[in-house]
């Protein structure tokens, strides 16, 4: 309910955004298109993958800027 909430919103004000459930998802979708900001969940699907995604991006893609939710 939260992301829709957050790209429903976002949407409103002209960003385009991409929503994704699993960190497989935001890696793939990193790899497809560049990103600005990256609004990310500590847990995701159940689990605790948040913070291996957040160190995985900030290696890979240091310009993307993160918020941790």
């Amino acid at each position: 309910a939260m992301a829709f909430l957050l790209q429903t919103t976002l949407e409103m004000q002209g960003y385009a955004v991409s929503a994704v459930s699993s960190g497989e998802e935001a890696v793939e979708a990193l790899r497809q298109r560049p990103v600005s900001l990256l609004i990310l969940d500590s847990l995701l699907n159940g689990q605790a993958v948040g913070w291996k995604l957040c160190q995985y991006v900030k290696q890979t893609y240091p310009a993307v800027r993160v918020i941790f939710a």
